[in-house]
């Protein structure tokens, strides 16, 4: 739809168009995660593909190849056919799974608890956040999760981190 706004290619863009075309790309690529997702779920990432191409990246261009790639490693082949899992969420999961044993009285050094807590304290995003995600001057940048857990490093949130600390919390209580 928006190529056909600037003609047939889609190279008939005025001055503006052109700057908002620039500057949308330029927040699509800053929050593509380096494994080529956004916010590692097919259902962002089946906008995000075809967003790139409208803004005018090539066919070969390295952003597109890694996103197309991405969501083709989600497809799932099963005795229904083919499909893609949306949000696998593994931050949330995993957190509620450490409450519920927790809340149910799983001992605090039961194997499958300590996995669960290990694998959340390595969840936890140490690259950056992009500076549109957190522009305050001096505010922490990195240490948070994301939804859909470890590909996912450019979009960590106060909700997210929220739903990991809260059950960390809980079993250090119950120590």
């Amino acid at each position: 739809l928006l190529r056909g706004d600037w003609g047939e290619h889609g190279d008939h863009r005025g001055w503006l168009a052109s700057v908002e075309c620039k500057r949308a790309l330029a927040l699509i690529d800053l929050y593509q995660n380096p494994d080529g997702s956004w916010n590692s779920n097919s259902a962002q990432q089946v906008v995000a593909i075809p967003a790139l191409v409208a803004l005018g990246v090539a066919p070969g261009d390295g952003r597109l190849a890694r996103a197309i790639d991405w969501l083709l490693a989600q497809r799932v082949r099963d005795a229904n056919g083919l499909w893609f899992a949306s949000f696998m969420s593994s931050v949330w999961t995993t957190a509620l799974a450490v409450r519920a044993l927790v809340n149910s009285g799983v001992a605090r050094d039961d194997e499958h608890l300590a996995q669960a807590l290990d694998w959340l304290v390595r969840t936890q995003v140490q690259v950056p956040q992009p500076l549109p995600s957190q522009p305050r001057p001096g505010a922490p940048r990195t240490g948070g999760y994301a939804f859909e857990g470890p590909g996912n490093v450019t979009m960590p949130d106060c909700a997210d981190t929220g739903v990991a600390l809260g059950p960390m919390a809980l079993a250090m209580a119950h120590t």
